[in-house]
Parts: C-alpha cells; sequence; structure tokens
C-alpha cells in the first residue's frame, strides 16, 4: 500500500543515514557496529507493523485505491432534467358545417394540449397536462373570433402509470383512453375522451387484456356512480408486415337508466329520453355495449396499409342498438413528403352506445348517423402535416325525415 510504502522508506531512508553518518564519522565499520544496525532496523520494521495496524483500526485505506473503487461503485446520479419529459401538439383548423335546416357554419378553430410526464422510477410514470377547449369531455377545439378574448385552458390529463410487473401497467386518475380503438375510429369513444378512474392493461405484444372502473358521475347525494369496461384481444403475426389484430370488448354503463343527462342536462346526443316527474330529461335505456373488432395492418407495394371492422351492440336496448364502422388507411404521413389517405363507412343507431363519449365531429356529435369520413393528410416535416377531413353523413336516421350533414375540416398540425 501507498501508506506502507512511505512508511517505509521514511524510517528505513532515516536508519540508513544514521549508520552512514556514524560510519563516516568514525571510520572503518566493526562487527558490533553492523549488529547495531540491524537491530535498528528490524526495530524500525516492528514500529511500521504497529503505525499499520493502527491505521487499519482507524478505518484508514490506501488512498491510491480509494478514487478508483468508488468511482465504480456509485455511478453519477440522472439529474432531474432527464426525468421530465415536455409534450404536446397544436393545430390550427378551418371548418366548413352544412347541415340540412341549419345555417351554414365557416369558422376558425384551435386546439392545443401540453403534458409534462415525469419519471422518478424505471416502472413509475406520472402525468399531468392542460388542454384548450373548455370542460367539454370529447373536444379540445375551442372555437375563435369571440372579441379576442382569453381562451379556456383546463386539466386534460392527471395520472400514475405503475408497471407492477412486466407487462403489466395500474394506471389511476384522469387518463387517456387505455381500450384499443380499432382503426384510431371513434365508434364507441372519441379520441379526445380522457376516462376518470383506474384501469389494469397486460401486453405481451400478442395478446392484450384490459380492464377498467370509471366514474362518470356523482348521485343526488354526491357519491360516485360507476361504470366498468373489459377488453381481450391478440395479435396474428403472418410476416414481417402482416399482423391481423382481433378482440372483443364488454361495457357496463346499465346505471345510467333512468337517470339525468351526463355532462348537459337538455342534449342526448342522439340517445333516446323520456322526461320524468320532474320534467327533466332522463336516459330511456341503460348501456351493456358488446364489440367484437378486427384490423389487418400489411404492405401494398411500399406503402402500409390497414383494414378494420368494428362491431357493437347494446344488449341492454330493444331496438336501435347497433353500429357498426368499415374502414381502411393506405400510406402513413410521418417522414417528410409521406402522406396517407383514407375512407371510414360508419352507422351508428341511436341507442347503440352512449352518444356523449361517441365521435363528436361524426354528424355533429352523438348516435343517430350514419355516412361516410374521408382524409387525407401530406407531411411537412415529421412533426408538422396537413390533413383533409369530409364527413357526409345522414342525421336522425330513426325518424321519418333524415337530414344530410356535410362538414369539411382542413387542419394544420404540428407536435413536439
Amino acid at each position: 500500500m501507498y501508506v506502507k510504502g512511505l512508511l517505509q522508506a521514511l524510517v528505513l531512508g532515516g536508519t540508513i543515514a544514521a549508520g552512514l553518518a556514524t560510519t563516516a564519522a568514525f571510520g572503518a565499520t566493526s562487527d558490533d557496529q553492523v549488529q547495531k544496525l540491524i537491530e535498528r532496523i528490524d526495530a524500525q520494521d516492528r514500529r511500521i507493523a504497529e503505525l499499520e495496524q493502527a491505521l487499519e483500526t482507524a478505518g484508514g485505506k490506501d488512498e491510491a485505491t480509494v478514487p478508483a473503487t468508488a468511482a465504480k461503485a456509485a455511478p453519477p446520479a440522472a439529474s432531474w432534467a432527464d426525468k421530465l419529459q415536455l409534450k404536446g401538439d397544436l393545430r390550427l383548423r378551418q371548418e366548413n358545417i352544412d347541415a340540412e335546416g341549419k345555417s351554414s357554419v365557416s369558422r376558425q378553430r384551435v386546439r392545443a394540449r401540453v403534458a409534462i410526464v415525469a419519471r422518478p422510477d424505471d416502472n413509475l410514470e406520472l402525468g399531468f397536462g392542460l388542454a384548450t377547449g373548455g370542460d367539454s369531455p370529447v373536444s379540445a377545439n375551442q372555437t375563435l373570433g369571440e372579441g379576442y378574448s382569453k381562451k379556456g385552458v383546463d386539466v386534460d390529463l392527471a395520472y400514475i402509470d405503475w408497471a407492477i410487473v412486466p407487462d403489466v401497467h395500474l394506471v389511476g386518475g384522469k387518463m387517456k383512453n387505455p381500450f384499443h380503438r380499432t382503426g384510431d375510429n371513434g365508434l364507441v369513444w372519441d379520441s379526445d375522451l380522457r376516462p376518470e378512474g383506474a384501469s389494469i392493461r397486460w401486453d405481451n405484444g400478442r395478446l392484450f387484456a384490459v380492464g377498467g372502473m370509471f366514474t362518470p358521475a356523482r348521485d343526488s347525494g354526491g357519491s360516485s356512480e360507476y361504470v366498468s369496461g373489459a377488453q381481450l384481444g391478440g395479435r396474428l403475426q403472418f410476416s414481417d408486415s402482416v399482423i391481423l389484430t382481433l378482440g372483443a370488448s364488454y361495457f357496463d354503463l346499465s346505471d345510467v337508466k333512468g337517470g339525468p343527462l351526463l355532462y348537459t342536462d337538455d342534449d342526448s346526443a342522439g340517445n333516446t329520453v323520456l322526461t320524468d316527474l320532474n320534467g327533466d330529461l332522463v336516459y330511456a335505456t341503460g348501456f351493456k355495449e358488446v364489440e367484437a373488432f378486427a384490423e389487418l395492418a400489411m404492405n401494398m407495394g411500399k406503402l402500409p396499409i390497414s383494414l378494420f371492422f368494428d362491431y357493437v351492440n347494446n344488449t341492454d336496448a330493444d331496438e336501435l342498438n347497433t353500429g357498426w364502422a368499415v374502414g381502411f388507411t393506405l400510406g402513413e404521413a410521418a417522414d417528410k413528403g409521406s402522406w396517407a389517405v383514407s375512407y371510414v363507412y360508419e352507422d351508428l343507431e341511436a341507442d347503440a352506445v352512449l352518444g356523449l363519449f361517441t365521435d363528436s365531429d361524426f354528424g355533429g356529435g352523438g348516435t343517430d348517423v350514419k355516412g361516410h369520413i374521408l382524409g387525407a393528410a401530406y407531411a411537412l416535416s415529421k412533426r408538422t402535416n396537413l390533413a383533409m377531413t369530409w364527413f357526409i353523413n345522414k342525421t336522425d336516421q330513426s325518424s321519418a325525415t333524415e337530414r344530410d350533414y356535410d362538414r369539411l375540416q382542413l387542419d394544420i398540425n404540428f407536435k413536439y
């Protein structure tokens, strides 16, 4: 060790120097003088051993080895900036609506969303996000042109995502929809819906299962009312580019039957309603929604293509209880210069699903709608694209007179 070597060098050097000095002073060395020099060296060796023992007892270590050992045992800790991620998007929209029996609408809208995601541990994620659009559960759009007034911003996300074991995530709070949305279509759930409650998801790449219990409302006494859902699916990979996804879901919202309308008290979003003894509108039926879906992803030449079919039936309603959608997407607007086109045909009867939670754009939002959705997108860069969506629909299909509904959206989207 460094300490031992230093002690030996100092002591031995002093001893030799003393011996040499004695020799130089008195001339030739006698046998007696040599013996005394050897005894002095032995005494110094014992003293060195005693000093080493004292250092070890006091916890002394070799200074030359301490830095290297410490460097291996304690790598630099990640800074707080490495554990945080800021992400979001901004969309500018020109929208034209022509609904039969109503005045035409031309308006500009903006949607801005931002979220901070923290990962304090490898298996824990915390998210908090804000979005424009007021308190609508299915839209973050904010219409411009109200005297340059300030625009509302509300909590969009507030969740904890805990990976309790590999492939299993437990999520609580206000979260992104945990259920698979076939073809990214809004037959059952709008893309902007943020359920509130708890969910658990298992996904090993081939099979996935999701369960959730959410709180859409509270009763007159302030106690929470619950809805639940479960989903099971699997992916069959036939080659590197051909994957078939199959699955089924069950959503139980039966407790809303006879209860007040959710979110607003005068808009049923297409669902059948009754008037109670107080003159308030209430849901005429509950919703026990059984869903089946299939999605095929493959390549057509160098272009990706996906085809999907989605079906839902409300077993709690005796009529007007079915919805379905079929469509495809060709291409992908991802890298600069890439593009995509899409088409969907959808038919959603009045009580097939809870109208408040379905696509807020198709037919103006809600159920009792059928028709076409045409889309196209072009990527200006990896994070910026232009998009067009055209809804050609029929509303009020359960009534004696259907109404035409056309809606054209031109968007520019930015992501960061």
